[in-house]
């Protein structure tokens, strides 16, 4: 009778661990669930051209079994213009929760948003889900404004790109000597001391080279710039680069994003640098870098941290 009494007692005490455990973890997936899709917050300069529709890619979290898809956006400051289209795009999926992409089309032509005058800049939005809900959603900044950059060009793209480690370079041959005065974006407030640049101006490296772009091996440019010229010249925040730069005939141009504060660390940028220049004979004019952008790198670490600092988990 103590042998079967014992067994009884051990079985339930095995019953008992077995349904406190499944509690414990359904509290605390119950826990992990978000309640509605959070959305990212995204810090954009976008151009404005005639016959032109952009396009504007936005983020949000959700839970990893939310199967909804966003079917339309209304932005009240432009009066609910349902011309936008809606393109669901890729899943980032992790183990409680899922990053979502969707993009928004928009008609970005001059005629379309002349009453608006110099610029456009869109905040909040309210977000239709394919299951009825919606949400009022702040997606951060996007300052869509005027391409009024009809002046005559010094500056030749020779080569621009960018990595998926948020840094970009870009090379221009110079037409004729000028002098670059400023460097300016309209998220200055949103970047402020978070983007390093370096400027290399008149490389002789790059000069003979360049010359030679099309010959038999135009990689070479990429891998004989001269090293020791770059090397000697710092990174630092592009607000506290020493100017005027006088360019003769080569520009180089490396940015890199540098954020260190955790609540802006799950931001996304996509930042229009101009630079600002005149040459010798006090014609001025502007070379936008397209190529400065900022995604955050996701983990389910840096997931949970984002929705600690948001003060939802």
């Amino acid at each position: 009778m103590k042998k079967h009494s014992r067994i009884y007692y051990v079985l339930y005490i095995g019953i008992l661990i077995i349904v406190v455990s499944s509690i414990i973890n359904i509290t605390y997936l119950s826990n992990l669930r978000l309640d509605e899709p959070v959305f990212f917050k995204h810090y954009y300069e976008m151009l404005l051209s005639k016959n032109n529709n952009g396009i504007i890619d936005f983020y949000y979290l959700t839970n990893a079994d939310d199967n909804k898809r966003i079917v339309e956006i209304y932005f009240p400051y432009i009066n609910g213009n349902k011309d936008f289209i809606v393109r669901n795009s890729i899943d980032m999926n992790y183990k409680y929760y899922n990053v979502k992409k969707f993009e928004v089309i928009m008609p970005l032509n001059l005629d379309t948003y002349s009453q608006l005058g110099e610029e456009l800049n869109l905040r909040d939005a309210v977000v239709y889900f394919s299951n009825g809900n919606s949400i009022k959603a702040d997606l951060g900044k996007i300052i869509i404004k005027k391409d009024d950059n009809n002046k005559k060009n010094y500056l030749d793209n020779v080569m621009t790109s960018a990595s998926s480690n948020n840094t970009s370079k870009c090379i221009f041959k110079v037409k004729e000597p000028i002098i670059i005065n400023s460097i300016t974006t309209n998220l200055l407030d949103e970047t402020k001391g978070q983007i390093k640049m370096k400027i290399v101006a008149d490389d002789s490296n790059d000069i003979e080279l360049i010359e030679d772009l099309h010959g038999n091996n135009p990689e070479k440019h990429e891998l004989e710039l001269n090293k020791k010229n770059k090397e000697e010249v710092e990174s630092i925040v592009f607000e506290d680069i020493k100017l005027p730069i006088p360019v003769k005939s080569m520009l180089n141009v490396y940015t890199e994003f540098n954020i260190n504060e955790k609540d802006k660390q799950f931001n996304f940028y996509r930042v229009l640098l101009t630079i600002n220049y005149e040459t010798m004979n006090g014609e001025k004019g502007i070379k936008r870098l397209l190529n400065v952008n900022y995604n955050p790198f996701f983990t389910d670490e840096n997931i949970r941290n984002f929705l600690k600092v948001r003060g939802i988990k």
